[in-house]
């Protein structure tokens, strides 16, 4: 193993010096040594001046954002590199733009090396893409450079999935100084798409212990309960995951408290309430406004003429600031997702009076019968409410930061350049330093104050819950761990309730939520997604039931849940928030699938023979190159697991027990982990061999366990209950191939799926069963809705191999 470590290495180090030495420059000028040109210019009083390398243009002033360009000595203090400087920004989403002036090819499936020198004076981030300068502006590549103040050099890989013409871009969506220097792409030689090193041979593989009896893997979730009991039993809902909101008035509270008693005598195990933390805490605010006003129904008005009951409020004195999230301009923030004709105030978390009325939300919820807590969106009632102008600065907040800092070292504002806390004011400070809060100093801090004091927060009202029902009740949050802004608040749930983009659009079955499975995995944390609100809304025009019916066998196949969609939300560009309730019995058929597939699906774990190591940094500047990197894992159909690596949202460290039986190990976006991390990992791995992935093709040392022939498309994902040699092991079969004329499923067989025998510790198997649903579109009167077939299997003491006849949507292959 350490000679094969070796050669790995030599490896490496040959596709470097070819890619340095043998591959053509696509860039012109990207050293910036030759002619400079003067810029001046200004379009409604963005302005964009001092000079710009011959080859490259600045395309910033459309956005709203004035800039400075300079030229100052490169690198290696010899040479020149540009200073890009944005200024101000005059509209929420401004952002700087260098561009190379002139079209590079781009060819689907080719491999591209970008390398460039970096640093970040102000510890602005940089993000570099390729795609088209004009429409359709489809974007190739791009990633973030988590630059810091001294020079650094930055290597990336590209493998678009489209052709077509692009430009590099160099962008900038904060106030800062970045400089840039030696910018190169090239593509590289067909040889240098994989390594030539022949793939490992597996030693064994690791078993991901991932849950408790808490949630089994055959149980069906509903967001929401929708209609009577017969509706419960049709799906066979064992869990209400979200419940839907709460009023804390007495009828209201009785109303939901039979309807909990009702699902839980149709067979519903475990009913949640939801305390929607954003929408509701509007409504609290409204209320506020109300109680100011009682002879105006305030919050009905709203609903049917919002600007002008705001008008008549503004004429009565109403002050709906008064405890609501606040810009830095003092503006109060609307509820995010509602139609643009309905606007109400969010709730500040650092309002007395609103944390008063979440607690009597806690009373309320306690009352029910509820036997789940459910938070929604629990951190965008802080830094997340408004993703252009970030964070809360109202009176509120600015007194509970300054309090934090009073907790924190003096060395940790007085650096930023605060003298005293007597009487500071964050929002008046990031007025003072240029009014953009993402590049004042101490923002990251704020970040960390405003998402640790909400995560606080929720802790006490779910501890008053408990309190209330006199027993603990599991906790779910609209949290997972591929959203950065939700990491601190992981360790308080007990299982994962998220929205998850589907990206229904395409026509495909989706690639984020796989990533979003995984980690779910690492943190030992059940998932029940569901789609965005928009995903729902072009599903619900569109009507494509069988390409959800992808998004719920993608999720079982993984051990976690795609919760039911009886009622899902969805979000409109012309209503805003709605509804969709689907007729079709596509998704019942699939429901009894599942329960009757409960003896192969429950205990049964993630089998892994590759191990892949994420910074938490990188889930929150490089998610897109995550995402990529385990639809390419899937696609070939390497088995493997995620460990995480924490920063300071998250204290977490991978550990022995992550890397346990892989006999590889990857590690992601490497620039986001430390050197230390690095050298940690390697010295955890021992002999087995450490890569760096750059967002290429994956490294051919990989062990490659599963093979399929004779079909495309086609995902193979193992499971086994640890420890246990007796029962069933399973293979799960996804069919990814969606014809979106056809609407239906292109199906696939006969075929021939090869598994490495180690896969299941060299277990000998005597008969292989493969169960798949029946995607009907009316649910039998027996339910039954289950086809079975033997399977050819042969087996000896390398290889297990099986002979698939057909494959509509979903197989699951029973060995024992």
């Amino acid at each position: 193993m350490i000679g094969l470590r070796l050669l790995v290495g030599m490896l490496l180090l040959c596709a470097i010096t070819m890619q340095a030495h043998g591959a053509e420059e696509m860039l012109r000028n990207g050293d910036f040594e030759g002619e400079w040109q003067p810029l001046d210019s200004t379009i409604d009083g963005a302005t964009a001046q001092g000079q710009v390398p011959d080859g490259w243009q600045d395309v910033s002033t459309w956005s709203g954002a004035s800039t400075r360009y300079t030229r100052v000595p490169g690198a290696d203090g010899k040479g020149s590199a540009v200073r890009l400087e944005l200024l101000r920004m005059d509209r929420p989403n401004a952002l700087l733009q260098m561009r190379s002036a002139f079209d590079v090819p781009m060819q689907a499936g080719g491999v591209y090396e970008i390398r460039a020198q970096l640093r970040s004076l102000t510890s602005t981030p940089v993000e570099l893409h390729i795609r088209q300068h004009e429409e359709p502006r489809i974007r190739f590549w791009q990633t973030v450079a988590p630059a810091g103040p001294a020079w650094r050099e930055f290597r990336f890989m590209a493998e678009p999935i489209d052709s077509g013409s692009a430009r590099f871009f160099v962008t900038l969506r904060q106030r800062g100084t970045v400089e840039v220097d030696s910018v190169s792409m090239a593509r590289l030689p067909d040889s240098a798409r994989q390594m030539p090193a022949e793939p490992i041979r597996i030693t064994g593989a690791r078993c991901v212990r991932t849950r408790g009896d808490l949630i089994k893997h055959s149980d069906i979730i509903a967001m929401y309960q929708e209609g009577k009991a017969e509706t419960l039993r049709k799906y066979r809902i064992d869990i209400v995951a979200w419940g839907g909101q709460l009023r804390t008035d007495e009828k209201t509270i009785a109303a939901r408290r039979e309807l909990i008693r009702m699902a839980h005598d149709a067979g519903v195990r475990m009913h949640a309430v939801d305390c929607a933390m954003v929408q509701e805490g509007g409504r609290f605010v409204v209320s506020q406004g109300q109680r100011d006003s009682p002879n105006l129904p305030l919050f009905w008005e709203l609903r049917k003429d919002n600007e002008g009951t705001l008008a008549r409020l503004a004429d009565l004195g109403v002050d709906l600031t008064r405890n609501t999230v606040l810009d830095v301009n003092g503006d109060w923030v609307p509820v995010p997702w509602l139609a643009k004709r309905w606007r109400i105030p969010t709730a500040s978390v650092y309002s007395p009076a609103a944390r008063r009325w979440f607690f009597e939300q806690m009373d309320a919820i306690g009352s029910t019968g509820a036997t789940a807590l459910h938070f929604d969106e629990p951190a965008m009632g802080s830094y997340g409410v408004r993703h252009q102008s970030p964070g809360d600065f109202s009176d509120h907040a600015m007194v509970a930061f300054r309090e934090w800092l009073g907790e924190r070292p003096p060395a940790v504002w007085q650096e930023a350049g605060v003298k005293s806390l007597a009487d500071f004011n964050y929002r008046e400070f990031v007025l003072a330093h240029g009014g953009d809060p993402r590049s004042a100093p101490l923002w990251r801090e704020f970040v960390r104050f405003q998402l640790f004091t909400t995560r606080d927060l929720v802790a006490e009202l779910r501890d008053r819950v408990r309190q209330k029902v006199g027993r603990d009740i599991p906790l779910s949050m609209n949290a997972n761990a591929s959203s950065w802004i939700k990491l601190p608040f992981l360790a308080l749930q007990d299982f994962m309730t998220t929205e998850v983009p589907h990206v229904a659009g395409t026509c495909r079955p989706p690639i984020p939520p796989l990533l979003v499975y995984k980690l779910g995995d690492a943190f030992r944390q059940p998932v029940a997604s569901t789609a965005h609100g928009h995903d729902w809304y072009l599903i619900r025009e569109d009507e494509r039931p069988l390409l959800v019916c992808t998004w719920l066998a993608m999720s079982y196949a993984l051990g976690h849940h795609l919760m039911m969609p009886g009622k899902a939300w969805v979000m409109s560009p012309i209503e805003g928030s709605s509804n969709y309730r689907p007729t079709t019995d596509h998704y019942a058929c699939m429901a009894h699938f599942i329960k009757s597939s409960a003896p192969l699906l429950d205990h049964r774990q993630t089998i892994s023979t590759v191990a892949v190591v994420v910074a938490c940094d990188a889930i929150e500047r490089d998610l897109s190159s995550l995402n990529a990197l385990a639809a390419r894992l899937a696609a070939a159909n390497v088995p493997f697991s995620v460990a995480v690596e924490g920063n300071d949202l998250l204290e977490r460290q991978v550990t022995a027990e992550d890397l346990e039986a892989c006999s590889a190990i990857l590690l992601a976006s490497p620039a986001f982990l430390s050197e230390e991390t690095r050298e940690r990992v390697r010295k955890l791995a021992g002999d087995r061999p450490v890569a760096e992935h750059f967002g290429s093709s994956l490294p051919g040392f990989l062990p490659r366990p599963i093979k399929v022939q004779g079909a495309e498309n086609v995902w193979i994902l193992p499971r086994a209950v640890p420890g246990d040699r007796e029962a069933p092991a399973v293979v799960h079969l996804l069919n990814r191939d969606y014809d979106p004329d056809a609407r239906a499923m292109r199906l696939k067989g006969p075929f021939t799926v090869t598994l490495d025998a180690r896969l299941f510790g060299g277990r000998e198997f005597k008969t292989a069963t493969m169960h798949q649903p029946r995607l009907l579109a009316e649910l039998p009167a027996d339910g039954d809705v289950t086809t079975s077939a033997n399977v050819e299997l042969k087996q000896d003491a390398e290889q297990i191999e099986l002979e698939i006849p057909n494959l509509e949507l979903w197989g699951v292959v029973e060995l024992s």
